[in-house]
Parts: structure tokens; C-alpha cells; sequence
């Protein structure tokens, strides 16, 4: 895929498929914590656990993408959500959890992306190079 043999990993009806079932249980999962926790008056707990089901939904993905690197936003906002608990503990506010965890998730979501780009810019202009 990033090698430029393959430049639309959607292009496989079998990975769009699992991508959707993936993309479709996170969603279903945010539904989830969003309604529980406002139901219960934790609305706190609602960017970490947010952080969580965004992050662990990129290991599934890893998979079906062979792109191990996927790993790496995974392990990035489990450690944001790590981050915010610990604040949290701590007594820390809620505002600055919510600042944490927010701005933590999207420098990781950002950076991943930027890595990606950058990857499929060079790969495209090696498989270029070599033709």
C-alpha cells in the first residue's frame, strides 16, 4: 500500500467492508459512553473514554490495513486518556482535563496523519524514481 503497489486500500471490497464494521462500532461505541455518561452526570469521564474508543478502534484497523504504524495513534490516545485520568485523580479540573485530553488527541490524530501523508508522498516518488 505505501510501497505504491496499492495506492487505495478501499479499493478491496473485504478490507471496505471490515473498515466500515470497524468505523461503525466506534461510533456506536461514542453513542455509548456520551449516553451513559450523561445519563449518570459524569460527563468528566466523556474525552477520556472518547480517547480510548478512537484509540483502541486503530488496532483492528493496523490489521486489516497491514499498517503496524497504526499501532502507534492507539498507543498515543490511550496514554492522552492515561494523562487525563491521572489529572483527574489528582484533583485537577475539569477544564484542564478536557484541555489535556483534547489537545493530546489531536496533536496524535494530526501527527499520524502528517506521518501518513509524508509516507505515501515518498513512496509514490520512489515507485516514480525507479520507473
Amino acid at each position: 500500500m505505501l510501497d505504491g503497489t496499492q495506492v487505495d486500500g478501499l479499493a478491496d471490497p473485504v478490507r471496505r467492508r471490515r473498515f466500515n464494521q470497524i468505523n461503525a462500532l466506534q461510533w456506536l461505541v461514542i453513542a455509548a459512553v456520551v449516553a451513559g455518561c450523561t445519563s449518570a452526570g459524569a460527563q468528566a469521564l466523556i474525552p477520556s473514554l472518547v480517547a480510548v474508543a478512537v484509540g483502541l478502534h486503530f488496532l483492528p484497523l493496523a490489521a486489516t490495513f497491514e499498517q503496524p504504524r497504526l499501532k502507534l495513534p492507539a498507543a498515543l490516545l490511550v496514554a492522552v486518556r492515561a494523562a487525563g485520568a491521572v489529572i483527574s485523580w489528582a484533583d485537577g479540573s475539569d477544564a484542564f482535563v478536557r484541555q489535556v485530553v483534547g489537545g493530546g488527541a489531536a496533536l496524535s490524530l494530526w501527527a499520524t496523519a502528517t506521518w501518513t501523508i509524508v509516507s505515501m508522498t515518498a513512496a509514490r516518488s520512489h515507485v516514480s524514481a525507479a520507473s
